[in-house]
């Protein structure tokens, strides 16, 4: 029959059923067919597409026992192959007397199609060495959209809009096969394909026959969905559809997600949050789900940018220039400078990153490696350029430049020659966004007081006003198609995303709800958008279809809770929480019952810390302007301030009689260890060097600090008297020692260290002899917490993409992992009780 014949060539020539049974009515042959709850398809589109391969032989042989072609049922493999062998030859294969693989007997009937469909490379197998098929397994539906991509010679395209096919060895067929109309996302699951599950017969069915055209293909993506950031006292993300509909928020934090960023295949958005006291990158399924902390940097992180091939983000981070594996490992420091750069964007092909930076007195357009090598600078002109983007093919990149007293696009190539002024109006012109078809180029210009929106043509030079609205319109942001701009608009004096077509015609807004919409960024696949709003009035990520149909808000964290702390006794759990804008201190019983808030200073209060006998909490805040010391009793009262140093204060440590209290302070030459008695009185500088010094820890008897200390460039692990003297360095590797934890036998001392490469779990004895290494992995190992016994030591590690607890024997034995959540668990306390 072949792929473009009816089937009737095959069917005339099928000699294993009579042939006026196989063209009878399927409904007497099989019975009635319905479409159950696995199915993606409709049940009239099942029944209409089993009549269809049933008239055609297709089908023949491959029937359930009761005669039927149970369309609810999986599908085996090799029932598969039948099928898929059927539309590829009108003859019947001949029979076979060997086959390749070891689990496929000759002698069976249908073993010929499985061998037609090695040869014409549908199918490699089932296992690594491609010697086993697994013909009773079921057919996944990730193998039907691969066995149909190479049956039909589709283009792989991982542009598929699901958001879990992303790293799946289908992802590429899925996307072609749902490009082409013919397969379709998981039964009651958004963006989603389940590319593991098993295929029922009625959904392999329909696929056929939309690939046969015996069926309608499905209906074209919607026509695209825009990303933005809504504002109103914070950040938040949201999406929506390109008509303006099917608004749904990302992010609930009431605090500032931003800067959203699609993943190349669009399953994913990343953005940086302030929701932890300062900026760091994040990244979470299209729908919000799996949401995942990237960055962990003291410096504030932004900019996120996608690599091409969706492995690795670029972003800036304290004013250089970083990239970060998209899974949080393997974070990089691209550029070391002390001043600040900005605007990265990735080369087409991923090899380079052009971006930003003042560094030669102005700012400057550079370009380097994408590993951090062979830095570049394209632009000096003793004035600004900036903004650059990268054309389609890598070859020019566009630019603003103040070199001719206002801002002007410009364009060069991409090592920095042959650059041309593109618009000379005398306005301040800036964001340009390259057309990712041609050689168009949109930006917004500055014009009697208001930014309009133009397109530039960069061979040409042709000029075109896209918005005269007397009002700000901006942030433009070409469709993946290039027919269309979206961009945001002040018109009614709020932020509304409105699009337009790529000539400046048939413009409408999307939001009209007077709220703050900003940024909106594009789907990959045109069909979402994502945008940041401040709606509830948290700033929020939110998802909307292209249509504007199911809103969806993806993260609803109303509130930041800190690490916990538990009681002495271990009946409660002290933990600050940010609530309202500002950060005060929480407890709560160990069963979640009774929570309580202690401190209400709007002001922003934390590190809080029982007293051994837990009748007082230390704790920092900066209600007086600075950072310090207060303490109070229990249940929040009698609050008094410790420490009045006009300096940073924070750490603080009760001794293990509770009559003092270590701490670190910020002062001229860097962090400093003290130690002042539990009221305040006699506070002592404990190091007195040019060092950071830090992470002060009493030894269980109280006669000893242990502590961390920058120096040379590394940190290293020193002990001291409580009173300052008789300082021992323990450790001296020319590596980052840390996170010191004293075991509660005051003999050893626990730390993580990066001495063999990687950072792991390490023991000592108190005076730095005896080192003994716990873990030995090629992933993060770190901040060790010993047991109230001593017997065992729980750790945070990043060995499975995220921060997860881990729990070993204290000799390193019987290593357990003991969260697996697909998000990051830190700040690990053992309760008090003995084991």
């Amino acid at each position: 029959m072949g792929i473009q014949g009816s089937g009737q060539g095959w069917l005339s020539r099928r000699h294993s059923l009579a042939v006026a049974g196989v063209i009878g009515m399927v409904l007497t042959l099989f019975g009635p067919v319905a479409a159950g709850a696995d199915s993606a398809a409709d049940q009239a589109t099942v029944q209409t597409a089993m009549d269809a391969l049933a008239k055609r032989g297709i089908l023949d042989g491959t029937e359930c026992e009761d005669g039927s072609v149970c369309p609810d049922e999986v599908l085996e493999r090799w029932a598969a192959a039948v099928w898929m062998g059927r539309i590829l030859e009108d003859e019947e294969p001949a029979p076979v007397e060997t086959s390749r693989f070891k689990d496929v007997d000759p002698a069976r009937w249908w073993a010929p199609y499985v061998e037609l469909l090695a040869e014409r490379g549908v199918t490699i197998g089932c296992s690594k060495d491609r010697d086993l098929y697994c013909p009773d397994a079921p057919a996944t539906r990730g193998q039907l959209a691969s066995f149909l991509i190479r049956a039909l010679g589709l283009r792989p395209d991982p542009v598929a809009g699901f958001v879990d096919v992303a790293g799946n060895i289908h992802a590429g067929d899925i996307g072609a096969a749902a490009g082409a109309g013919i397969a379709e996302g998981c039964p009651g699951g958004l963006f989603k394909y389940c590319p593991d599950a098993p295929i029922t017969r009625g959904d392999m069915a329909v696929a056929l026959a939309r690939a046969l055209h015996y069926i309608p293909p499905l209906p074209e993506s919607p026509t695209g969905r825009l990303a933005f950031t809504r504002w109103e006292g914070n950040d938040e993300l949201f999406v929506m559809d390109a008509d303006g509909s099917n608004v749904q928020r990302l992010t609930k934090n009431d605090i500032r997600d931003s800067d959203p960023a699609w993943s190349p295949d669009g399953t994913r958005i990343a953005f940086h949050s302030h929701r932890d006291s300062s900026f760091d990158l994040f990244v979470m399924d299209a729908d919000g789900a799996n949401l995942k902390r990237l960055t962990y940097n003291s410096s504030p992180d932004a900019e996120p940018v996608w690599s091409p091939d969706g492995r690795r983000i670029a972003f800036i981070s304290g004013g250089d220039v970083f990239v970060i594996g998209s899974d949080g490992a393997d974070q990089r420091q691209l550029t070391h400078n002390s001043f600040r750069d900005s605007d990265p964007a990735w080369s087409p092909d991923g090899t380079r990153i052009v971006f930003t930076s003042d560094r030669d007195g102005d700012s400057d357009v550079f370009v380097i490696n994408a590993d951090g090598t062979g830095t570049v600078l394209l632009t000096h002109n003793d004035s600004w350029d900036g903004d650059p983007v990268w054309s389609p093919d890598g070859r020019r990149i566009a630019f603003i430049s103040e070199r001719d007293g206002d801002g002007e696009v410009f364009v060069m190539n991409a090592d920095g020659g042959s650059q041309e002024q593109l618009t000379q109006n005398g306005h301040q012109d800036r964001d340009p966004k390259w057309s990712p078809v041609d050689t168009r180029i949109a930006f917004e210009s500055h014009i009697d007081g208001d930014w309009e929106i133009y397109v530039v043509d960069a061979d040409s030079g042709q000029i075109l006003q896209m918005t005269d609205n007397d009002a700000w319109d901006g942030d433009p942001e070409w469709s993946p198609d290039g027919a269309r701009i979206a961009f945001e608009s002040h018109v009614d004096g709020f932020g509304e995303i409105v699009v337009m077509d790529g000539d400046g015609s048939n413009r409408r807004s999307l939001t009209d709800d007077r709220y703050h919409d900003e940024y909106p960024v594009w789907s990959p696949d045109g069909a979402r958008i994502i945008f940041t709003s401040n709606r509830d009035p948290r700033w929020d990520v939110v998802a909307v279809n292209a249509e504007g149909t199911d809103r969806r808000e993806i993260t609803d964290t109303a509130f930041l809770d800190g690490i916990p702390v538990w009681s002495p006794d271990g009946s409660q759990l002290l933990f600050s929480s940010l609530r309202d804008g500002d950060v005060e201190v929480f407890v709560v019983n160990a069963d979640g019952s009774n929570l309580r808030k202690l401190t209400d200073n709007e002001s922003h209060d934390s590190r809080p810390r029982w007293s051994p006998d837990g009748i007082r909490i230390v704790f920092a805040s900066d209600r007086d302007g600075d950072s310090d010391l207060y303490v109070m009793d229990a249940d929040g009262s009698n609050v008094q301030q410790l420490t009045d140093l006009d300096t940073f204060e924070r750490g603080p440590r009760w001794s293990p009689d509770g009559t003092r209290i270590a701490f670190e302070s910020r002062q001229e030459t860097g962090w400093k260890i003290f130690v002042m008695n539990a009221d305040g009185s006699n506070v002592k500088l404990l190091t007195d060097n040019d060092y950071h010094n830090g992470h002060p820890r009493w030894s269980p008897d109280g006669s000893r600090i242990l502590f961390e200390s920058l120096r040379e460039g590394d940190w290293e692990l020193f002990v001291m008297d409580v009173d300052g003297t008789n300082v021992q360095q323990l450790t001296d590797n020319e590596v980052t020692d840390g996170g010191p934890a004293w075991s509660p036998d005051g003999t050893r001392i626990a730390f993580h260290s990066e001495r063999d490469g990687s950072r792991d779990i390490f023991v000592m004895d108190v005076d730095g002899t005896n080192v003994q290494q716990l873990t030995a992995t090629d992933f993060e190992d770190e901040l060790p917490v010993w047991s109230p016994n001593g017997a065992r030591i729980a750790f945070e590690s990043y060995r499975s993409g995220n921060w997860e607890v881990f729990v070993m024997d204290a000799d390193g034995d019987n290593v357990r992992r003991i969260t697996d959540n697909d998000v990051s668990e830190f700040g690990l306390e053992w309760s008090p009780v003995s084991e």
